[in-house]
């Protein structure tokens, strides 16, 4: 049996937010460290320097492993730079940046990829217009648009498809970015905007033995504890907010593998 703990949505690159969260570290209770994207940007160069959780990481936990979210990429950081398989960038010896890669822990398997979302055509402009996305990441030498979301997301979901397809551990964890499933925030009407955060992947998930799922990006932490299948969800978002965390966010959320 192994305690993996789980967070995501830090951004550590919010400065109100990162002062909180300076003096309200995790509270160390498990092994591994899995950390479900949007935590800062990733370094463009070399030289770039990263925050002090991630040293604090390295002396807290066997193994931290980190999935990129969107605004991984605000920093500069093409998205097609992480896209292809195996993407493993290691900030120290035991904290990685991972996407479309496994990880095994013995017997149990981690599968990483942001997994993006699909964006129905009568949304595409919405979208390119109301998400910040479209004005920040680039894409192959240009800015992402709208369209992307929906290549990424097959591109990434071809990738999942294959690595559970060769696996054969006992435990099988999937952490992404973005939610695979339709969970609405009652703070916001339903719209087209829906459609870059939540993808439904209910009857993906029913289909694949997959024991855990955790992940993050709506910054509303719904959906914890839900039974998919036989698969068990999970979200632990902290998200923006100079006042501390959203409701549900817990400095110790673990589950047991």
């Amino acid at each position: 049996m192994m305690k993996l703990q789980y967070a995501s949505d830090l951004h550590l690159e919010n400065r109100p937010l990162s002062q909180w969260f300076a003096g309200h570290m995790p509270a160390v209770a498990g092994e591994v460290l899995l950390l479900a994207g949007d935590i800062m940007h990733l370094p463009a160069g070399e030289s770039a320097q990263v925050p002090p959780f991630i040293d604090w990481c390295s002396r807290n936990y066997r193994l931290t492993l980190i999935v990129p979210g969107n605004h991984e990429y605000y920093g500069g950081c093409d998205v097609l730079s992480t896209l292809q398989g195996d993407y493993d960038l290691a900030l120290r010896p035991n904290v990685h940046y991972c996407n479309n890669c496994s990880v095994m822990l013995g017997d149990v398997e981690v599968l990483l990829t942001t997994m993006w979302t699909r964006i129905a055509p009568q949304n595409a402009a919405l979208v390119q217009e109301g998400m910040s996305d479209c004005r920040h990441i680039d894409c192959g030498g240009r800015l992402l648009e709208a369209g992307d979301y929906s290549l990424l997301h097959e591109h990434c979901t071809r990738w999942l498809d294959e690595a559970l397809r060769r696996s054969t551990a006992r435990c099988k964890v999937v952490v992404t970015h973005h939610c695979p499933m339709l969970l609405e925030d009652p703070r916001y009407k339903p719209n087209g905007l829906s459609d870059a955060f939540v993808v439904d992947m209910t009857r993906y998930i029913e289909q694949h033995h997959i024991d855990h799922w955790i992940y993050g990006h709506t910054h509303y932490n719904a959906g914890e504890g839900t039974r998919v299948g036989g698969t068990t969800m999970h979200c632990n978002q902290l998200a923006y907010s100079s006042h501390g965390p959203v409701t549900g966010y817990t400095r110790a959320a673990t589950v047991d593998v």
